[in-house]
């Protein structure tokens, strides 16, 4: 997982303009992906590649994102429009990080 989420990333970042009309439709299954992750019940402690691929997942989130913002230069400010569209999909992402759990979580990490 965590390699496919790396190569997304590369591929958001290399081709933004390209892959910004797609940023709700990316989001949306990168946040699944992130959930399925971070909310699988394991024995074990986390596993390193689940803790990598839920990095990942954040990362190429952050990529995205960060192409809405930079298209903000562009005078008719799709990316702005595209990035008010796709937060309220960010939402429980947004509650599960802020939570009592989601905190704990970074200060052990």
């Amino acid at each position: 997982n965590d390699a496919l989420f790396s190569s997304l990333t590369a591929i958001i970042a290399r081709f933004p303009s390209h892959i910004l009309p797609l940023t709700k439709d990316v989001c949306h299954s990168i946040l699944e992906a992130f959930f399925r992750i971070a909310l699988e019940e394991n024995e074990d402690d986390e596993s390193f590649s689940e803790i990598t691929a839920s990095i990942e997942c954040l990362a190429s989130l952050d990529t995205i994102l960060s192409a809405c913002t930079l298209d903000e230069n562009n005078e008719d400010n799709k990316g702005r429009d595209i990035l008010w569209q796709t937060l309220p999909i960010l939402i429980p992402l947004f509650n599960l990080v802020f939570s009592n759990a989601g905190i704990s979580d970074f200060e052990e990490g």
